[in-house]
């Protein structure tokens, strides 16, 4: 842990100041941040089996939406 908290030390003093007030807000909103630590679930489970397409093929947005049972389109402003 102490490796990665020196690398975030070292990333940060190199950035220059006008780009610090972008890190302390991603920094503030993960000092928040509760992350679930649980075993994924047959449904999760079912969507990575899915995921991991052969032949490294690509899925259209609408596509993989229709794919789940949504209109991609019905949500759009």
């Amino acid at each position: 842990m102490y490796d990665l908290k020196e690398k975030a030390h070292k990333l940060i003093d190199s950035l220059p100041n006008e780009k610090l007030v972008y890190v302390v807000a991603i920094l503030t909103g993960m000092k928040g941040l509760i992350i679930n630590e649980e075993e994924p679930d047959v449904f999760d489970l079912l969507l990575i089996a899915d995921s991991k397409i052969d032949n490294d093929e690509t899925m259209d947005l609408d596509d993989f939406a229709a794919k789940l049972g949504f209109d991609a389109h019905e949500f759009k402003n």
